[in-house]
């Protein structure tokens, strides 16, 4: 019988060594697995930073293909990215509340689609006028409420349907203003207060 019970503790103490011994090797498999899911994209990281205004935590990175990566909370600060030619393709993650005036003015090797995420409330002025190599489609979510003038002016090359949610109550004057590439249906916010001069011109 005292064979029997000194025998028990020794069997509980290897079952638990052996499940410690296995978590141990799984997070030893993961790790490499994770290092190679990153390295597939061929891409490295070029430039990073903080590109929020004062009340935000957002920050950036630009990679060796020129993709621009957003991400953290907050709204993105005026002329953050004013005039860059390393730009071209644009990723706008979750969290972030507004675009700040000519953030990305003149931006014109960005292309593709231009895709608004959720949560984005205002658009500021000039936010990507004259982002010429746009040549994707336009999603603007349904928190947006105000869109100031001239936000997508001289963005030619975006095409598709342009539609402007029902959030939208203020939109400012020559918004899409030589914005000829847009060839589907066109749709504005029932809640628009007024339409200003020369939104289409």
């Amino acid at each position: 019988s005292i064979t029997t019970y000194a025998a028990e503790p020794e069997q509980a103490t290897e079952t638990a060594t052996e499940v410690v011994w296995e978590t141990e090797t799984e997070e030893e498999i993961a790790e490499p697995e994770a290092e190679t899911n990153a390295q597939t994209t061929g891409a490295t990281i070029v430039k990073s930073g903080s590109c929020g205004d004062s009340s935000s935590n957002l920050t950036y990175t630009i990679d060796s293909d020129g993709v621009l990566t957003i991400s953290g909370t907050g709204a993105i600060k005026q002329s953050a990215f004013e005039g860059n030619t390393e730009i071209k393709k644009l990723v706008l993650n979750k969290g972030i509340t507004g675009i700040g005036g000519r953030a990305f003015y003149g931006c014109k090797a960005l292309t593709g689609d231009l895709i608004i995420p959720q949560g984005v409330t205002i658009i500021e002025g000039s936010a990507f006028s004259d982002c010429s190599g746009l040549n994707g489609r336009l999603e603007i979510p349904d928190t947006v409420t105000t869109i100031e003038a001239r936000v997508f002016f001289a963005c030619r090359n975006l095409t598709g349907d342009l539609i402007i949610p029902d959030s939208v109550t203020t939109i400012g004057y020559q918004t899409f203003w030589m914005c000829s590439g847009f060839n589907g249906r066109l749709q504005l916010s029932s809640k628009l207060k007024t339409i200003p001069r020369y939104l289409f011109h």
